[in-house]
Order: C-alpha cells, then sequence, then structure tokens
C-alpha cells in the first residue's frame, strides 16, 4: 500500500517495490532487488565522476571506481530491496551538482540538487545531516559565493516541495519514525547490543533461512552490479583524462 511515509521506511523504497511488482510480479520476488543492483551501479559511474571533478586522471578513477565496486557493505546493500542503496546515489548526485558549480558550471545545476536533495528525503531522511554539513561546509569556505544566487533559493524550494508530503504525514500520525528510533535505541541499550553483534546476528539468521536460494540470487545481482558498472566506467574514460582546472571552465 503506497502512501507518503511509513513507521520504519520512507515513501521511496515502497515505490520500488510496487514497480517491481507491476514489472516482475509477486512470483520473482529475486528480481525486486534488482534495482539496488542498478543504484549500486550508478554508484560506481558517480565515484567516477567525482574524482573526474576534482582533477583524478583516468587510473585515478578507475582505481577509486574499482574500489566502491568490491566493498563489502556495497555488495551487501545493493543485494537486497533496501533505501539504503540509493541513499549514496542521491548525496553523491548532490556532491556533482555541486561540483560542476563550482567549477564555473551554470548556476542552473542547483534544479539538478533540489529535486536529488528532496527525493533523497523521501528515501531516507538521514540526508538531512549531509545538507547541513555541506551548507556548513560552503559558508566556511570562499566557495560561499555560489549560495547568492536565485537558483539556491530555487534549490530550496524544491527540496521543501517534494519533501514536505513525507513531513505533513509524520506529523499527521505523530511522529511514529522518531518513536520508533528512540524504542530501537532502547531495545539495543537494555540488551546491551552493539552494531556489530546486530550484524552477526542478522547474518546467520540470513543465512539459515533458503540459503542456497539468496546465494543465486545474489550471484544474478552481482553480475549484475558488476556489468553495469562495468558499461559506466567505459563510459567515462572517454572523457579527457581529468577535469580542466576551475579558471579554464569560464
Amino acid at each position: 500500500h503506497l502512501a507518503w511515509g511509513y513507521v520504519d521506511q520512507g515513501p521511496m523504497v515502497a515505490l520500488q517495490a510496487r514497480v517491481a511488482e507491476l514489472l516482475f510480479g509477486f512470483h520473482h520476488l529475486a528480481l525486486f532487488r534488482l534495482f539496488s543492483a542498478l543504484a549500486g551501479a550508478v554508484k560506481v559511474f558517480l565515484t567516477g565522476v567525482l574524482v573526474w571533478l576534482l582533477g583524478g586522471r583516468r587510473m585515478a578513477q578507475v582505481l577509486a571506481m574499482i574500489a566502491v565496486l568490491i566493498v563489502p557493505v556495497y555488495l551487501g546493500i545493493d543485494s537486497f530491496l533496501s533505501m539504503n542503496s540509493f541513499e549514496p546515489v542521491f548525496w553523491m548526485g548532490c556532491l556533482v551538482a555541486i561540483l560542476l558549480i563550482v567549477r564555473g558550471g551554470s548556476p542552473r545545476w542547483w534544479i539538478l540538487f533540489g529535486i536529488l536533495g528532496g527525493l533523497g528525503l523521501l528515501n531516507k531522511p538521514d540526508i538531512t545531516f549531509f545538507l547541513m554539513a555541506l551548507l556548513i561546509a560552503l559558508l566556511l569556505t570562499p566557495q560561499r559565493r555560489i549560495l547568492w544566487s536565485r537558483w539556491t533559493l530555487a534549490a530550496v524550494g524544491l527540496i521543501v516541495l517534494i519533501a514536505v508530503p513525507y513531513l505533513l504525514w509524520q506529523i499527521h500520525h505523530q511522529w511514529p519514525t522518531l518513536e520508533w528510533l528512540n524504542n530501537v535505541g532502547a531495545n539495543y541499550d537494555s540488551y546491551g547490543l552493539d552494531g556489530a553483534s546486530v550484524a552477526i546476528k542478522k547474518l546467520v539468521g540470513m543465512v539459515s533461512q533458503q540459503a542456497w536460494i539468496l546465494a543465486f540470487a545474489d550471484v544474478f545481482f552481482a553480475l549484475t552490479l558488476l556489468f553495469g558498472s562495468l558499461i559506466f566506467m567505459t563510459i567515462l574514460i572517454q572523457k579527457p583524462k581529468a577535469a580542466p582546472p576551475p579558471d579554464a571552465a569560464h
């Protein structure tokens, strides 16, 4: 049931599930994880773009993309239906827009920033901390100049416009997500569990339940992530070896 919010999830993950249901039906539940694998491939691509924008040459771009491709935590979260697989995509997409503006690009990139920031809030509210940290970082550096633009206000407006239905849902239901987070924290404290203990318990439970089906599905999604990443790598290395310095962008 689609809604503008859920107790422990943002609305984006439910939308993923609904689209997967319409495309594949309930007879192919493993394919519900396809979008997460594709998000992982986009994450690898954006890594290369960020390195390029920061002046890294082709070898730096390829090494960074390979590192992100094989890091265990991303291989894990990109193999199941989750809001966590898309979270880095929204963060990194916002950074790409900011770097393009800093390097002398059109201030209209703020529009992309606003859209990604708003969708990121619908995906997972944690992006609020990233946006706040980014604002503070810009204010503390000479790059604060890019903030004084009508396009910046447009980006803020887009973020609010896109995220306000989720906020209204939380208000209408008396902030259930905050209550859930408080309860989760209290449970961890009462049982003396830390993050590593919880992760081990989840891993053991996952292995014990239909492990052979999960193993087969993981191979499929690993291949999807791998080939998607290789395609993006091929596209990226056709770009110049490194982005031109900011002065040359004008």
